[in-house]
């Protein structure tokens, strides 16, 4: 048995925000810079979350937790289940667009 990514809701209402503004020319680093800042998004997503949005499973989240990896996250006050800072998952995902690592900038 193959394991699967799981859509969330916030998962699917990113991925509608995602069309809207590469709908407006939003390109690269620059749709992701949007989504970042876009209102409609919620500013924390759970793990399962943040696992789809990123196209990976769950367990690969953990494992980047572990290896001290990108992206971020917080562990709010009595909960054992990590947070991610959906800014930070779209900062992580700009970076590693061509045009940012093309920037004369990027290093």
């Amino acid at each position: 048995m193959t394991k699967r990514i799981v859509e969330t809701e916030i998962s699917e209402l990113f991925e509608r925000r995602k069309r809207y503004h590469q709908g407006n020319g939003l390109r690269g680093a620059a749709l992701f810079r949007a989504l970042a800042a876009d209102p409609e998004l919620p500013g924390h997503v759970d793990e399962a979350t943040a696992a789809a949005i990123l196209n990976v499973l769950p367990v690969t989240m953990k494992a980047r937790r572990r290896r001290r990896m990108p992206p971020t996250y917080t562990r709010p006050l009595g909960s054992k289940k990590p947070d991610y800072d959906l800014a930070g998952l779209c900062d992580m995902m700009a970076a590693n667009t061509a045009d940012a690592r093309n920037s004369p900038n990027a290093e």
